[in-house]
C-alpha cells in the first residue's frame, strides 16, 4: 500500500515538534505532542533530549513537565553533555536544583574536556549554581583533561567569588 506518510515520519516529525517546543519553553505544545505518545527521551542527531534543550534555555516550567513525563535526568548528548552540565554552564540555578533532586548525577563527566558541571559553573562564573551543586554533593576534586579542578578554572579565570565558595567547602 502506498501511503503519503509514514508512521515513522510523522513519528520523527512530532519528535522534533517535542524536541523545538521544549526548546522553546512551550508547555503546552510539549503536552499536546507528548499526548501522541511520543518518547519524552527523542533525541536529535546530537542526541539532544527535550530535556537537555530546556535546561539549556532556562525553561524551568518545562523541565519539570518533562521530567513528570518521565525524561531521564542523565541522558547525555554526543559530546556527553547533561541536562545537569547546560544548566550550570548557563547559569540556570533553579534547574540545577530541580534537575540535582530528581536524581542527576553532578560528577558526570562530559567528554571533550572532561569537565564536571561544577567545572563549567566554576569556569563561567556562577556563584550561584557552584553553590547548589556544592550541596548536593559535587566533587571539587575531579581534575579535566589539563588536569585543572573547578578551583582551578575559576582561579584562571578571574572568578573570585566561585573560587572563595569553592575553597569555603572543603
Amino acid at each position: 500500500m502506498l501511503a503519503a506518510c509514514s508512521d515513522r515520519e510523522e513519528t520523527r516529525r512530532l519528535e522534533t515538534q517535542l524536541l523545538d517546543a521544549a526548546g522553546h519553553g512551550d508547555r503546552q505544545r510539549v503536552a499536546e505532542v507528548l499526548q501522541h505518545g511520543i518518547d519524552v527521551n527523542a533525541q536529535d542527531v546530537c542526541f539532544f533530549t527535550p530535556l537537555i534543550k530546556s535546561a539549556q534555555n532556562g525553561n524551568l516550567a518545562v523541565v519539570r513537565q518533562l521530567l513528570k513525563a518521565g525524561a531521564m535526568v542523565n541522558l547525555s548528548d554526543k559530546g556527553g553533555y547533561t541536562a545537569l552540565m547546560q544548566a550550570a554552564g548557563n547559569n540556570h540555578p533553579d534547574i540545577l536544583e530541580v534537575l540535582l533532586e530528581a536524581g542527576a548525577d553532578p560528577d558526570r563527566i562530559e567528554d571533550t574536556h572532561g569537565w564536571t558541571a561544577l567545572i563549567w559553573a566554576a569556569k563561567q562564573g556562577y556563584d550561584e549554581a557552584v553553590r547548589r551543586l556544592l550541596a548536593h554533593g559535587a566533587r571539587r576534586d575531579i581534575r579535566d583533561e589539563r588536569e585543572m579542578t573547578a578551583a582551578d578554572w575559576a582561579r584562571l579565570e578571574g572568578h573570585g567569588t566561585s573560587l572563595a565558595i569553592l575553597e569555603a567547602s572543603q
